[in-house]
C-alpha cells in the first residue's frame, strides 16, 4: 500500500522545523490506525487542542516547493525523473533526496527549503 501523507513522526518533524501546521490537509487521530482527509481548514483553535497530529499528503508537500529558486545569479530549477526523487540544481551543484515513498522524499526536501529560507 502506497503511503499518502507524512507518518506522525514525519509531521511532528516538520512542524519543528517550521512548516505551519495550519496548512496540512490531513490529520492523525487517536485511537485511528491510518491518516483522516480534512475537510476544513485547521485554526488556531483546532491546532491548541491537541487531541490529533497534522499531517500533509504528497500533493500538498509539492505544492510547497517552489518550481524554481533564484540564488544569486543562478536559478536552480527543481526536476526529478521519478515520483520517488527530488532534486534542485544545475550540473554540479545539486541538492537531491530520494526514498522508495515519494512522502519520504519530500519530507527532508522541505526540511532543507525551510533551512535555506526558500519556504
Amino acid at each position: 500500500m502506497a503511503k499518502i501523507c507524512t507518518d506522525k513522526e514525519q509531521s511532528k518533524w516538520l512542524i519543528k522545523h517550521g512548516l505551519d501546521p495550519k496548512t496540512a490537509d490531513m490529520a492523525w487521530f487517536p485511537n485511528k490506525n491510518k491518516p483522516t482527509v480534512l475537510d476544513c481548514k485547521l485554526d488556531d483553535r483546532l491546532i491548541s487542542m491537541g487531541n490529533f497530529i497534522p499531517a500533509w499528503s504528497f500533493t500538498t508537500l509539492m505544492a510547497f516547493m517552489p518550481r524554481r529558486i533564484n540564488v544569486g545569479r543562478f536559478s536552480i530549477v527543481r526536476s526529478g525523473h521519478e515520483m520517488n526523487e527530488i532534486r534542485y540544481g544545475t550540473g554540479w551543484n545539486m541538492v537531491s533526496y530520494a526514498a522508495p515513498e515519494p512522502v519520504d522524499a519530500a519530507v527532508p526536501m522541505i526540511a532543507f527549503l525551510l533551512l535555506k529560507h526558500h519556504i
